[in-house]
């Protein structure tokens, strides 16, 4: 799965927007401050592929914030989760459970030093 672009983010929000959602909305359920989607908008910033993620996985019914993977999160989560699911099922799991690439939660456990 390739990193979803600014341009693709924005479209989204367009049309989040056009079905009646607020920015401060779609801001509040993807954890980012309003400043961000702003500076998305001006070309001057890029989402981070996590926060890029959250923001194309609101839907107009969307009620309560997507959750966002902390590190401390991860590390309490990771050696039960690979225990039972192995590292592969953890990463797609974590992924799903965040609206994560699999990629992004394993580049995550390499730098908090789990794998």
């Amino acid at each position: 799965m390739a990193a979803p672009t600014t341009a693709e983010v924005l479209a989204h929000i367009d049309q989040l927007t056009a079905a009646g959602m607020t920015k401060q909305r779609i801001c509040h359920l993807a954890s980012i401050n309003p400043s961000m989607m702003a500076k998305y908008a001006q070309g001057l910033r890029a989402p981070a592929v996590d926060t890029a993620s959250r923001i194309l996985a609101i839907t107009p019914d969307t009620t309560a914030p997507l959750p966002v993977l902390t590190e401390q999160t991860l590390a309490d989560e990771w050696p039960h989760m690979t225990r039972v699911l192995g590292i592969d099922g953890a990463v797609g799991r974590l992924a799903n459970a965040y609206h994560l690439p699999a990629q992004v939660v394993r580049a995550r456990a390499v730098e908090a030093g789990l794998l």
